[in-house]
C-alpha cells in the first residue's frame, strides 16, 4: 500500500509553466517546512515523520544504487516494520517519484550555486553507450568556489542520437543553455576524435555570437592529454606488438581455468618469487592496462619459464609461440618506457587537484625521455622513440598546437612563472635560443592580452567601489619638510626618505602582472598548494587572482569522466535496463551531487538559497 502523502519539491527555474515562474518559490515554502522540518530541540520529544523517512529512504536508494523494487521486498518490509511499526509501506513507483523530486530539489540548489559563482566553469564531456544501446553524453562542470576549493559536478547525463559532428555540439549547447551558464563557461576539454573538432567549432560559433567566452573563444578547445598520450604510445606499441602478443597469450592460458592457475601458482612458489600479485589480462584498446599486464608478467617471468618445462599443454596451446628470452628482454625495456606515460596520465587525470599548472612540466618530462631513448643503444627503444616523437610533434610541435591556457597556468604557479617556461622551452627546442626567444615573446604577448581582458572584467565588477579607492600619483608635497641645513654629519636624511618613497611609487605604478613576474619565485620543489597561495594573496593580486581561479579549474583530461560511465554501468545493469533516460540522468546526477556535499544541506538554508535565487533571477529578467 502506498502512502497517499506526496513529497513537495520546488520546481526548476526555466521548467515551470508560464503561470508559475520561479517567483512562485515562496508558495512552496510552507509545504517544505511541513514535510522536512525535524524536531532538533533536545527538550522536545521526537516524533516519527513518515514523509521525512521517505525522503531519507530515497536518498539511500540514490547514493547506494539500490533498485526501486527494494521497497517491495518482503525482507526489507519486515526489517522496517521491526524498527517502526508506524511506517506506511510505499511502492516502487512512489520510491521512484521521491527520487525524481530529490533530483529536482538538488538541481535548484546547484543552479543557485552556479548562478552566483564569481568564477568561470570549465567543461569536460564524453559519450558512452549503455546496455540498452542508448548513447549518453555526460557533461561535467569544474570550477573553483569562493573558498578556493576545486569542485566538480555532473551537470547533464542525457541521450544523444549519434556521435556525429554537430549533433554533439547541439546537445552540449542545449545543456549549457538549460543550466544558464553560457556566460560562465571558460573551456571545454574533449578527446581527439574528429567529431569533437566539428562539435567545438559549432559551439564556438554559437557562443561567440553571445560574446560570453574568454578572448573571443580563441582558447575554448582543450585537448585531453590522456588521449594524446594514448595515440603517441600506440605508435610505439606497433614496434613490439608480436612480443606483447606472445606474453598476452601466456597470461590468457594461465587465467583460462582454475587447474592452470593452480599449476602456475605452484611454479611461482617453486621459483621462490616474493611477489604476491596475480597475472592480469589487458584490454587491447587501453595501453595502460597493457603496461599493468607487462609489469606483473615480468615479475613472474621465471614462473612462466618453469611452466613451459612442466606443462606440455602450455606450449601446444600457444602453437609453440611462447615468449622467448628476447621477448622478455624487450618487454622489460618497454615496461620501463610505458611507466613514464602511465605515471603522467595518472597525475594529469586527478579530479580533486589542480592539474593544468603541471601540464607543461609533464610534456617537458616526456620530451626528455624521448631524447634519451633515441640515444639508447637498444635498437627497439630507438625505433619506438622515433615513431612516438613524430606523433608528439603533431600535437606539441608548435605554439599554436598547444592551448595557451595551460602555459598561463604554469606562469601563474608561483614556483614557476615565466623563467620556468623559458627554461622548459630550451629543453624542448634543444637550446635553439632564437626559437626559445620567439616562443617566449608570443607567450608574453598573449599573457598581456589575458591580463588586460581580466583587468577590464575586474574593473567593471568593482566600478561601484572605484570612488573609495586611491592610487598615489606623485609625492605628497607635505613630505618635503624643511628641517634646516645645519646637519654636520654630511648625510641627508630627507633625501634618503624621498628616494625610498619614489621607489615605492614606481612599484605602485607597475601592473599586477609586472610585479608578480618580478617577485622571486617560490622553491620549485616546495610542497605548495597553488590554490591556498592565491587565496592568501587575493588582496595583493586582485586581477591575477581572478584569472588564476578560472585557469586552475581547467582539467587536462577527460579520463575521470570515464569513471562516471562505470557508475552508470552499475545503474543500468541487466535488471534495471527498463529505466528511462530521464530517470537514469536523475540517479547519476543526484548521486554525484549528494556525494559532493560533506553534510546534508539544512532545509532552512535551502529555503534561503531558493528565495535568493528567485530574487536574483527576477532582477536579471527585468
Amino acid at each position: 500500500m502506498s502512502s497517499s502523502k506526496d513529497i513537495e519539491m520546488p520546481s526548476i527555474p526555466g521548467e515551470a509553466t508560464s503561470n508559475s515562474k520561479v517567483s512562485s518559490m515562496q508558495s512552496i515554502n510552507d509545504s517544505i517546512w511541513q514535510h522536512f522540518r525535524r524536531v532538533d530541540d533536545e527538550t522536545t520529544t521526537w516524533r516519527f515523520n513518515q514523509v521525512y523517512s521517505r525522503f531519507m529512504l530515497a536518498q539511500m536508494i540514490i547514493v547506494d544504487e539500490q533498485p526501486f523494487s527494494m521497497v517491495e521486498e518482503p525482507s526489507f518490509r519486515n526489517f522496517v516494520d521491526s524498527l517502526q511499526p508506524l511506517w506506511t509501506h510505499i511502492s516502487r513507483f512512489t520510491a521512484a517519484s521521491d527520487c525524481m523530486k530529490i533530483f529536482n530539489c538538488e538541481k535548484v540548489l546547484l543552479k543557485n550555486k552556479l548562478f552566483s559563482l564569481k568564477s568561470r566553469i570549465a567543461l569536460t564531456t564524453n559519450i558512452w553507450t549503455s546496455i540498452q544501446n542508448h548513447n549518453y553524453l555526460c557533461l561535467i562542470g569544474h570550477f573553483i568556489d569562493d573558498n578556493w576549493v576545486l569542485q566538480k559536478r555532473i551537470l547533464s547525463f542525457v541521450t544523444i542520437s549519434s556521435h556525429k559532428d554537430k549533433e554533439i555540439g547541439k546537445v552540449v549547447e542545449k545543456c549549457i543553455l538549460e543550466w544558464g551558464i553560457e556566460k560562465h563557461v571558460s573551456t571545454i576539454t574533449v578527446d581527439n576524435a574528429d567529431a569533437n573538432d566539428v562539435a567545438i567549432l559549432y559551439l564556438r560559433d554559437r557562443l561567440v555570437d553571445k560574446n560570453t567566452l574568454i578572448m573571443n573563444c580563441e582558447y575554448f578547445h582543450v585537448r585531453c592529454i590522456a588521449h594524446i598520450l594514448n595515440l603517441i604510445v600506440r605508435d610505439g606499441l606497433s614496434e613490439v606488438k608480436d612480443c606483447i602478443s606472445r606474453i598476452r597469450n601466456s597470461v590468457k592460458y594461465v587465467r583460462s581455468s582454475p587447474t592452470r592457475a593452480q599449476a602456475f601458482e605452484k611454479c611461482v612458489k617453486e621459483e621462490r618469487i616474493a611477489y604476491k600479485g596475480v597475472v592480469c589480462l589487458d584490454v587491447a584498446t587501453r595501453w595502460n592496462s597493457t603496461y599493468l599486464m607487462l609489469d606483473v608478467a615480468i615479475k613472474l617471468k621465471k614462473a612462466f619459464q618453469r611452466l613451459e618445462d612442466e606443462d606440455p599443454n602450455y606450449s601446444i596451446d600457444l602453437s609453440h609461440e611462447t615468449p622467448s628470452v628476447e621477448d622478455w628482454e624487450k618487454a622489460t625495456v618497454f615496461a620501463k618506457f610505458l611507466r613514464v606515460f602511465y605515471e603522467v596520465t595518472k597525475r594529469m587525470s586527478m579530479s580533486k587537484h589542480v592539474t593544468c599548472n603541471n601540464y607543461f612540466q609533464e610534456i617537458v618530462r616526456i620530451v626528455y625521455y624521448l631524447n634519451e631513448w633515441e640515444k639508447d643503444s637498444n635498437s627497439s627503444l630507438q625505433g619506438m622513440s622515433k615513431k612516438m616523437r613524430e606523433k608528439f610533434h603533431k600535437y606539441y610541435g608548435s605554439f599554436d598546437k598547444v592551448n595557451v591556457m595551460v602555459l598561463i597556468a604554469t606562469v601563474l604557479d608561483p614556483r614557476c612563472k615565466m623563467k620556468y617556461v623559458e627554461w622548459c622551452y630550451k629543453k624542448i627546442y634543444a637550446n635553439d635560443l632564437q626559437k626559445v626567444g620567439m616562443m617566449s615573446g608570443i607567450l608574453r604577448e598573449v599573457l598581456q592580452r589575458f591580463y588586460e581582458f581580466y583587468e577590464k572584467l575586474v574593473s567593471s565588477l568593482e566600478e561601484s567601489q572605484a570612488s573609495s579607492s586611491f592610487q598615489p600619483t606623485g609625492i605628497d608635497q607635505s613630505l618635503a619638510v624643511d628641517v634646516g641645513n645645519d646637519d654636520d654629519s654630511g648625510f641627508d636624511y630627507d633625501q634618503e626618505f624621498l628616494e625610498e618613497m619614489r621607489e615605492n611609487i614606481q612599484d605602485e605604478n607597475k601592473t599586477e602582472l609586472e610585479r608578480y613576474l618580478e617577485e622571486k619565485s617560490k622553491p620549485i620543489k616546495s610542497d605548495l598548494n597553488v590554490l591556498d597561495w592565491w587565496k592568501l594573496n587575493t588582496s595583493h593580486y586582485k586581477v591575477l587572482s581572478h584569472m588564476a581561479k578560472d585557469v586552475f579549474a581547467i582539467p587536462m583530461s577527460t579520463v575521470t569522466d570515464e569513471s562516471i560511465f562505470s557508475t552508470s554501468g552499475r545503474v543500468l545493469n541487466e535488471f534495471q535496463s527498463s529505466l528511462t533516460p530521464r530517470v537514469v540522468e536523475a540517479l547519476i546526477c543526484t548521486q554525484d551531487w549528494l556525494n559532493c556535499v560533506p553534510t546534508p544541506t539544512p532545509f532552512e538554508d535551502y529555503l534561503k538559497d531558493a528565495e535568493a535565487y528567485d530574487s536574483e533571477l527576477n532582477a536579471f529578467e527585468e
